[in-house]
């Protein structure tokens, strides 16, 4: 761990904190042993970073390979003005005392606004991807008119169950494997086999959803349409979107649902999150006497959900409980309950309040 940085700080790093992070652009940089484990210990711990730091990294091997035509002078202008709007824990910091490559790194962020802006890859607008789909003569229509869900293989190999009512159709070059391109109407659940040169898309009246190799569900039949992931990351746009980086990324027990009303996409957590498929070990949830802070970061790590709390206000709790075969939401209201704490819910985790635990009496926390 860097030296006066916590874990904590990292958990909610911002791209343009990993942007002008000396180590963190070394590392992206570096090759084979050079490579610290820093920064892949903290996907590890807080899986939620990984889109940011995946962003990060491709602006800044981008910026490596871009010529920059502006002077000294502006440079260093148009980087305070980033760093003067830029802070970090509460410090404001300035790019004359962090270094060339802390400057250069705040360059990529006036790149990204300007170059890679006109030379992110385009979007086929999911009008006309789903007449391409629909006008052909071979399109393949799947339509569940069971009551009950019926499971379909596609040419790929990757599967799909059709919620009754559900209907699927894709163009032939789905089956000559030049393209995934779907179209779904009602509620299903993918499991799409990777592929990392023909991404896997959904289009779904007003969203889009684009994967190389993942778990999800989607459900459009009613109003209100959404996507929740079950593992792999997915990304989801609008259908009227000009690039994918118009969208917002999710990762495993993520959810986005897209409002016509409101017409926006609106991103929570998942009503019943999973214990992640790629642990080795399945964790073990009962306690017994033990800190607050390591039940937390077990269930941080169990389900990539970030988890936030004042750990000096709880660093005196200790809990013995039993949460083995509980659901999420029920280790947190059982936690909640124990400490006499409050949680709430955003869009990418959850932050736990209340005024902590008195020494005396943590023998009194357990169920």
């Amino acid at each position: 761990m860097k030296l006066g940085i916590s874990m904590k700080e990292y958990k909610n790093y911002t791209l343009e904190d990993f942007l002008s992070d000396l180590e963190f652009q070394e590392w992206v940089l570096a090759t084979g042993s050079q490579r610290s484990n820093l920064w892949n210990d903290i996907c590890q711990q807080a899986p939620w970073q990984e889109p940011v730091m995946s962003e990060a990294q491709r602006l800044i091997l981008a910026w490596r390979h871009t010529p920059s035509t502006l002077s000294e002078e502006t440079k260093n202008q148009k980087i305070q003005e980033i760093l003067d709007a830029t802070r970090l824990g509460g410090r404001q910091r300035s790019w004359m005392h962090l270094g060339k490559w802390t400057a250069a790194a705040s360059i990529i962020i006036m790149i990204s606004l300007g170059y890679w802006w006109h030379q992110r890859p385009k979007l086929e607008p999911a009008s006309a991807a789903i007449a391409r789909i629909n006008r052909d003569p071979q399109v393949q229509k799947m339509v569940n008119q069971s009551k009950n869900n019926q499971k379909v293989i596609l040419p790929d190999s990757s599967r799909v169950e059709l919620m009754p009512g559900a209907q699927l159709s894709y163009h032939r070059d789905f089956e000559n494997g030049t393209r995934r391109d779907l179209e779904l109407k009602g509620e299903a659940i993918f499991d799409v086999t990777h592929d990392s040169a023909h991404p896997f898309t959904v289009f779904t009246g007003a969203i889009v959803t684009r994967v190389l190799g993942t778990s999800f569900r989607i459900n459009s039949a009613s109003e209100e349409i959404s996507v929740v992931v079950s593992s792999g990351k997915v990304k989801v746009f609008r259908a009227d979107a000009a690039t994918e980086n118009d969208g917002e990324i999710l990762l495993p027990n993520q959810k986005v649902s897209f409002s016509p009303k409101k017409n926006e996409l609106s991103r929570s957590l998942s009503d019943d999150p999973g214990i992640l498929t790629d642990l080795q070990k399945h964790p073990n949830f009962n306690f017994e006497n033990t800190p607050l802070s390591e039940v937390l970061a077990r269930m941080e790590k169990a389900y990539g959900i970030r988890i936030d709390y004042p750990t000096e206000v709880f660093r005196n709790c200790f809990l013995t409980v039993p949460l083995n075969g509980q659901s999420f939401y029920s280790k947190l209201d059982v936690i909640c309950a124990t400490i006499k704490a409050t949680y709430t819910v955003d869009g990418n985790g959850v932050s736990i309040s209340g005024k902590g635990c008195n020494p005396i009496d943590n023998q009194n926390l357990s169920l």
